[in-house]
């Protein structure tokens, strides 16, 4: 019975946990950049982490191939702060690359790794002396299409 309570306890307690960290949408999608291959949208999400007190709000990438090809997509995101370090150059950090397959929409889950890299840091909700995003541009947009 013991191991059952503890069981139990264990799963409700990591649902609860990872429920707080899914991303709630606050604003619809706006395309912030787009050739003859590939349409990059936005839209800011909010995580309410409970579980360590912290509040944020993200801008959430996707990114859509409108080619009937395989697609690499690479391009830099250009974000700036206010109550932050100025930033002089765009740097790996800044770098984003990714396959798309043929007429494919991606958007990219908070819970994956590898696909965090396409939320850009806004704000945190709950502090108002910390840095805030004002501006996110994306550059250097460039695409390959695969045979």
């Amino acid at each position: 019975m013991k191991h059952l309570f503890l069981s139990l306890v264990f799963f409700f307690s990591i649902g609860s946990i990872v429920a707080q960290v899914t991303p709630e949408a606050k604003t619809n999608w706006e395309t912030i950049s787009e050739n003859k291959d590939v349409k990059i949208s936005k839209r800011v999400v909010f995580v309410n982490d409970v579980h360590n007190g912290t509040f944020m709000e993200y801008v959430q990438l996707k990114y859509k191939n409108k080619t009937a090809k395989q697609l690499v997509v690479n391009c830099y995101v250009d974000a700036k702060y206010s109550n932050g370090p100025a930033k002089s150059n765009l740097n790996d950090e800044d770098y984003r690359a990714l396959l798309l397959d043929p007429n494919q929409t991606f958007i990219p889950s908070f819970s994956k790794q590898n696909d965090k890299m396409h939320f850009i840091f806004k704000r945190m909700t709950n502090y108002t002396d910390k840095p805030t995003l004002t501006t996110i541009s994306i550059t250097k947009l460039n695409t390959n299409t695969l045979k």
